[in-house]
């Protein structure tokens, strides 16, 4: 017997001028949808506006907020985003892991598409939906493509062009490829781990890099075949299929957790800048801290006016210092 999984990881893309981003483009909502009213919104979800700027279509704004469990389908939107001419510190992915004990909050839109007689619903097998928003409890990191470029992820490689405009292709052709460029046996389990620990750690260490690396793995790979002899797994490559046994796949974790853990989250200068970071940031708050017990303690109901202006100037510091440690925490690698 299975035992279910402690929490259900989902990754989406999107930029500042998408409908919501976080939030559906109809706003966060609240109320509790039907059964019809969800299918109704599933419906035009499929044909939604591309940003909150559509005039055209205003009323196919959703209820919805669409994530994926394909991280390659992910990192495909994202940096065909940047291809078609926006900007790159305006397009983020986001991770997002759901206990699994809240599983009724999200709906797999497979399942939604054979309610609606969608045809091919195994189309949107990786795909599911928040309704009204994704809880911000859920939220583990987002990094923008702007940050990926700067630590090396560069998607180049794998484009195509395509009416003279430069695209990365399909999921499933994306997998080959990075089957082919990254997982070719050739190389050697141990380097293959290696290069999927280096790809993932781009990503910064509060996105589960981990599972970042082991799921490119997967999705590269298609069936495992076990027989009397010996365990196969197929991997995508040059377009047919390579088989490979489970030897070479205990050398690939072997690299992967060299370049993530071993030489990077346990190594001591990334130790040493991290409790520095962390001890730098504990101050900051601390300070902040008791500038608004010190506010909160001199609130002068005499004058309102002056009150809700120091308000404003704390809250505005306040975000001025979250920026700061986030910046400082972009360039520490988190």
């Amino acid at each position: 017997m299975s035992v279910p999984q402690a929490a259900q990881n989902f990754y989406r893309s999107f930029s500042d001028s998408n409908a919501g981003g976080l939030v559906s483009g109809k706003g966060k909502g609240g109320r509790q949808l039907s059964i019809h009213e969800l299918l109704s919104e599933f419906k035009n979800h499929k044909t939604r506006p591309r940003n909150l700027h559509e005039e055209i279509y205003p009323k196919r704004l959703t209820a919805l907020v669409s994530v994926t469990v394909s991280f390659i389908d992910v990192l495909r939107r994202a940096f065909n985003k940047l291809y078609k001419g926006e900007e790159p510190d305006q397009i983020w992915i986001v991770f997002i892991s759901v206990p699994y004990k809240d599983k009724s909050t999200y709906y797999h839109l497979e399942h939604l598409a054979r309610e609606i007689g969608q045809d091919k619903p195994s189309m949107f097998k990786d795909e599911y939906i928040f309704v009204w928003e994704i809880p911000e409890e859920y939220i583990v990191h987002k990094v923008s493509v702007q940050t990926l470029l700067e630590r090396g992820l560069n998607m180049e490689r794998y484009c195509e062009y395509s009416n003279n405009r430069k695209q990365l292709p399909s999921a499933y052709l994306l997998r080959q490829d990075i089957a082919k460029n990254i997982l070719d046996p050739s190389n050697g389990g141990y380097d293959i781990g290696m290069s999927l620990g280096f790809m993932a750690r781009c990503f910064g260490a509060r996105a589960l890099v981990c599972d970042i690396a082991h799921k490119i793995l997967f999705e590269c790979t298609r069936t495992v075949r076990i027989n009397d002899d010996a365990q196969y797994v197929y991997v995508y490559m040059n377009g047919h299929e390579t088989i490979l046994d489970f030897e070479h796949f205990f050398w690939i974790d072997k690299g992967i957790d060299e370049a993530l853990i071993e030489m990077w989250l346990n190594g001591p200068d990334f130790c040493l800048a991290y409790a520095e970071h962390c001890e730098w940031v504990s101050r900051l708050e601390d300070e902040m801290e008791r500038e608004w017990e010190k506010f909160t303690g001199h609130i002068n109901d005499d004058d309102f006016s002056y009150s809700e202006q120091r308000q404003r100037t704390l809250q505005a510091r306040e975000d001025k210092i979250q920026a700061e440690i986030e910046l400082a925490a972009t360039k520490l690698g988190l």
